[in-house]
């Protein structure tokens, strides 16, 4: 039995024990049916009998180990979408004066927003009242009366464009405006964070400071445990002699 064992290749039952205890149930109990069987295999046994029974073994192993690299994977990737989300959180403003620029900057900002989704649904609204106005024109039998509507319509239209253009330049520059806003409230975070990176620095110098004054008591520590370990040596130096 013992010969038996030993013409197992380590190559096989390697990886096999290394990724047992990290294997599921069922899936280890299968491998250690399989290695039973190889193991209480008869001499008679051939020997590629017993390569197969534990190839059998050795592909069950890979399989729950590429399940595992899955698994990491996995995990990699939900990591790296945390940490994306909270980049994209913006970081709280420590100076009251920046504090209340952004909170006025932001009011501001939706009122533009609510004028340019008004202007939106004016657009919309006479859209509609054109093509209602269109169809009714369409129906007038009598043709000069509908050559007359239709130049009312015209007129009208002519109208509602130019007083759309010069409302829409208007938003457009409040729109461009809130852009360089919103700007400079991202170079805001940026300081705001570079801050924060100046008290990490701050606290480096401190951790250096507490090492410079820990070194002196270690360096006397050293010294009195080279004296300790070269008193040990020669006192056996000298019984040895």
């Amino acid at each position: 039995m013992n010969q038996t064992r030993n013409t197992i290749p380590q190559i096989i039952m390697e990886p096999i024990f290394r990724s047992y205890i990290k294997m599921k149930n069922s899936t280890r109990l299968c491998i250690c049916i399989l290695i039973v069987l190889a193991t209480l295999c008869p001499i008679s046994c051939t020997r590629q009998a017993k390569m197969i029974i534990f190839s059998t073994a050795l592909r069950a192993s890979l399989q729950a180990f590429q399940s595992q690299k899955q698994v990491a994977a996995n995990a990699y990737s939900s990591a790296s979408e945390t940490r994306e989300e909270a980049l994209s959180e913006d970081r709280p403003f420590t100076d009251p004066k920046i504090k209340a620029f952004v909170e006025k900057w932001r009011l501001v900002e939706k009122d533009v927003q609510k004028l340019r989704s008004t202007f939106n649904e004016v657009v919309g609204s006479a859209d509609y009242l054109f093509a209602y106005c269109e169809k009714k024109r369409d129906a007038i039998h009598d043709s000069d009366l509908r050559e007359r509507v239709e130049t009312e319509i015209e007129v009208k239209k002519t109208g509602f464009t130019e007083a759309s253009i010069r409302a829409n330049g208007a938003i457009v520059v409040l729109e461009d405006a809130v852009q360089h806003g919103n700007d400079i409230i991202l170079a805001l975070e940026i300081i705001n964070a570079l801050g924060e990176i100046e008290d990490k620095i701050s606290k480096f110098d401190e951790l250096k400071n507490l090492a410079d004054q820990k070194l002196p008591d270690l360096d006397g520590l050293v010294n009195e445990g080279f004296k300790i370990l070269d008193s040990k040596l020669v006192t056996k130096s000298e019984n040895n002699s």
